[in-house]
């Protein structure tokens, strides 16, 4: 069971690697007719998949569909625009939450949402919970003790919240956790859940509790009370989690009505994913893993330090166009940027991250002095860029010139010269005729040999 449910995360965290997807969740609550549920839908859209304009903004949009059978009940749609400042906050691993809501009859329904990036015209993904797997249940409320949706969120904003956020409740603002991913970004779970059929003064205790996938407990808090002020009773609060190991777990909330004497329990499953335990002597990948989500889960917990020189070995080998858009990176953008380039790569090519490394290690075994890596030397750069030359011509002790190294490459047509002429085995781009490269037609006075 346990890895049956690790695999389960495994997937939830690095369905980006995959392909371009959303999160979705969703909460019931009591509206003002009984017979109807305030059913609030919440979508979270991972802002590197979505392409920005010249002034850096997306629009996207996002249509959301209420089936009964092969007949649409309910529909939700909507254009939105996200801005962000710098090129490199697309890198910063942010999500874009919006909500959904609509009040529906109590039953089982087929959902419906799909997301269009309207900047490139490309649907970023479309999920389908299909009616029959009755995993889209609308709660039904009655005028008795009942509890709504244990909401997960990311966050619980009380200091002056804006009563126009779509997120806005009760006197807080909820921003939605649709993954319910928690751990080493999210290291507090936040909460919120509405208490119906109560009286005023009703003595209301609560206590919650952590439970793991096999069903043990793991955490647990004291019993708390509170006076209901009337037919409803709000309970939200944040618990620190940053102990809990990377795996499923259930959050329950325990209700008692010390008036009345009755008792409900509510619960709703979270996962805990913490880098620290993904360190290369703690886990080994699936063998089945795809390599794209190995190559994902590799990055996330490489040192900094090596997603600094990984970042330049890939950023050698871009267009100009794309050095000047991610030059910029800080360390967090840059390991979102690798994840991104990787998946993509990836998607063109079988294995590409590792033939880059084998072609790293050939050129740090050419190229590499005392004092220098190979892939930082001239010849290491234009190796790696452009691939290994069509033709190779290496002139050393010869009697007029110092040691050049000629490349030619005949798709294009390009020339590239390398001279050493200090005889350190230091070799420097002296001359080149592709676009961006120094170019000097006299290069070889630059290694001509002095008569004295």
């Amino acid at each position: 069971m346990k890895k049956i449910m690790f695999i389960i995360i495994l997937t939830l965290i690095f369905t980006s690697a995959a392909k371009e997807f959303f999160y979705v969740d969703y909460s019931c609550f009591r509206s003002d007719n009984d017979s109807k549920t305030r059913t609030q839908i919440y979508i979270s859209i991972p802002i590197y998949y979505l392409e920005f304009d010249s002034v850096l903004t997306s629009t996207f949009s996002i249509k959301v569909f209420i089936y009964d059978k092969d007949k649409i009940i309910a529909e939700d749609k909507w254009k939105q625009k996200y801005s962000i400042l710098n090129e490199e906050d697309k890198f910063s691993g942010a999500e874009i939450p919006v909500m959904s809501e609509l009040i529906l009859a109590p039953g089982y329904y087929k959902l419906v949402v799909e997301v269009e990036d309207l900047n490139s015209g490309k649907q970023i993904d479309m999920l389908e919970v299909p009616q029959e797997s009755k995993m889209f249940m609308i709660a039904a409320f009655e005028d008795k003790f009942s509890m709504s949706t244990i909401q997960m969120a990311s966050r619980i904003i009380t200091d002056r919240p804006d009563e126009r956020s779509e997120f806005y409740k009760q006197g807080v603002i909820i921003l939605p956790n649709p993954s319910k991913i928690f751990g080493t970004s999210r290291p507090f779970i936040y909460y919120y859940n509405e208490i119906y059929g109560l009286n005023s003064d009703d003595d209301i205790e609560y206590q919650w509790e952590i439970s793991n996938s096999e069903g043990g407990e793991i955490k647990k808090g004291l019993p708390e009370n509170k006076k209901s002020p009337g037919r409803s009773l709000v309970l939200a609060d944040r618990i620190p989690v940053a102990t809990l190991k990377t795996g499923a777990y259930k959050f329950s909330l325990k209700i008692t009505n010390k008036t009345s004497g009755k008792t409900i329990e509510g619960n709703n499953n979270f996962y805990m994913y913490r880098k620290i335990d993904f360190t290369k002597d703690r886990f080994k990948p699936e063998e089945n893993m795809a390599i794209s989500s190995k190559d994902s889960l590799e990055l996330d917990i490489m040192k900094d330090s090596e997603i600094g020189i990984e970042y330049e070995q890939v950023f050698i080998t871009l267009e100009k166009k794309e050095q000047d858009k991610y030059a910029n990176l800080l360390l967090s953008g840059k390991r979102e940027f690798l994840k991104r380039y990787w998946t993509e790569q990836e998607s063109k090519q079988e294995n590409s991250r590792e033939a880059f490394r084998q072609r790293i290690q050939k050129i740090n075994n050419d190229f590499s002095t005392s004092k220098t890596e190979g892939w930082k030397s001239d010849r290491g750069r234009i190796y790696l860029k452009m691939g290994p030359p069509s033709k190779r011509d290496i002139e050393t002790y010869n009697t007029e010139y110092s040691d050049h190294d000629i490349w030619t490459y005949f798709t294009g047509n390009y020339t590239f010269v390398f001279g050493d002429p200090h005889g350190l085995g230091d070799f420097k781009l002296l001359h080149s005729d592709y676009p961006g490269e120094k170019s000097d037609p006299n290069w070889q006075t630059k290694i001509k040999k002095s008569n004295f």
